[in-house]
């Protein structure tokens, strides 16, 4: 059976069109230096980068069912340097679109929140194998997130960044604090970073966050378009023939 370049190009849409309606779910990302490395060492073992992602401090408000980053001494549920200024990168497994970008600043029941970043470098690359060799060298700057300062809280709700088109309406449920509109960037890669967190000058230097979280759906590779377009045509052929 042939295959005509009109219907290979309705079959691609409808199958984009039924992607565009997969609303956007956690990304997991893995925990180790070849899924999650800082720039720079962490001030202590304890405030080692994998805190970012594995969910250590992160609780559920009781009021608003929002999700939330607690407080508290030892602070071994963050991430922070000795350096005020410093980049982190994430490597997501697998290329997304990645429509949301939940943040938790440095969370410092100390009240020492100023550890944490003012404003973050947005970068994303499909180059490399893990996140130790990522390779940002030819990406650009997509926006650079600016963020408030911790409260210091056992209910800091952190900040919400949407990209991709996506509306207010989109973020998911358990997604609270203030919503951060870069809606006309588009965002979409396996590794991104947080690059030229600009962090604190107190105690010599200090950068920081607390908690995490990105949401997107998984982009098809190219050849899954094409067996999708193809196996689509198929059936409609198919019926056709059944109808006749």
């Amino acid at each position: 059976m042939s295959i005509t370049f009109s219907q290979f190009s309705i079959s691609v849409l409808m199958f984009f069109g039924l992607i565009s309606l997969v609303h956007a779910e956690l990304i997991a990302v893995g925990t180790g230096d070849l899924n999650v490395v800082g720039s720079s060492s962490p001030e202590t073992n304890a405030r080692d980068e994998d805190n970012l992602v594995n969910n250590t401090g992160v609780g559920v408000d009781v009021i608003t069912s929002k999700l939330i980053v607690n407080t508290g001494q030892p602070n071994g549920n963050n991430w922070n340097t000795t350096t005020s200024t410093a980049g982190i990168t994430f490597d997501l497994g697998d290329v997304f679109n990645i429509d949301f970008i939940q943040i938790w600043n440095f969370n410092d029941s100390f009240g020492n929140n100023d550890f944490g970043a003012s404003s973050i470098d947005l970068l994303v690359s499909n180059v490399g194998t893990n996140a130790l060799n990522a390779d940002f060298s030819s990406s650009m700057v997509l926006a650079t997130l600016l963020i408030d300062e911790a409260t210091g809280s056992l209910r800091y709700f952190g900040e919400n960044y949407r990209f991709n088109q996506k509306m207010e309406s989109d973020i998911p449920d358990e997604l609270g604090g203030d919503f951060n509109d870069f809606s006309s960037t588009n965002v979409q890669g396996r590794f991104v970073r947080f690059a030229n967190l600009d962090g604190s000058e107190s105690f010599g230097g200090r950068t920081g966050l607390s908690e995490v979280r990105f949401y997107g759906t998984p982009v098809p590779l190219p050849g899954a378009v094409w067996l999708f377009g193809a196996g689509l045509v198929g059936l409609i052929g198919y019926s056709r023939r059944k109808i006749s």
